[in-house]
């Protein structure tokens, strides 16, 4: 329908996967690395600024998404 948008998209993800693939790649090189229930803080903190984003952003209600 949309191919630009659509290859945009993909793209987009792709580069998203290596910057996450890197990122682990660089935790595993720490020498001294946090504490597993503040990583664990980390992660939940992250996941509720995406979900208020996602509930703000969206205007109506998509079942399963933002609500």
């Amino acid at each position: 329908m949309m191919p630009g948008l659509t290859f945009s998209n993909e793209l987009i993800s792709r580069d998203e996967g290596l910057h996450a693939d890197f990122a682990c790649l660089i935790y595993q090189m720490l020498q001294h690395k946090l504490p597993e229930e503040i990583v664990h803080d980390i992660i939940r903190g992250a996941v509720e600024v995406e979900r208020k984003f996602i509930c703000d952003a969206l205007s109506c209600d998509l079942v399963g998404m933002n609500k």
